[in-house]
């Protein structure tokens, strides 16, 4: 899915970031705390995904299961941090 998304738009996908929180729960927030979505946020924080434009997530609900309030927040960050947001599905 995220090739396809690369080619139809012209982006060169960065196969070393590449973020799945297998086993980390997207309701309590585990995913954040301890998993990738937090790696995520942590990397574009400090400065190490600069060169990253547009971040892929397969389905919302793959980013986050939280309450849209508290999904919303960390969007908001990556947003804010000046990086694209594309649902695939």
């Amino acid at each position: 899915m995220a090739v396809k998304w690369c080619e139809i738009n012209n982006h060169t996908l960065d196969r070393k970031y590449q973020f799945k929180d297998c086993g980390k729960s997207g309701f309590t927030g585990e995913n954040v705390t301890e998993g990738a979505l937090g790696e995520l946020l942590r990397l574009q924080e400090t400065g190490k995904l600069d060169h990253v434009d547009t971040v892929l997530v397969e389905n919302f609900d793959r980013f986050s299961r939280q309450p849209p309030r508290l999904a919303f927040r960390h969007l908001e960050k990556i947003i804010l941090g000046g990086v694209a947001f594309q649902i695939l599905d």
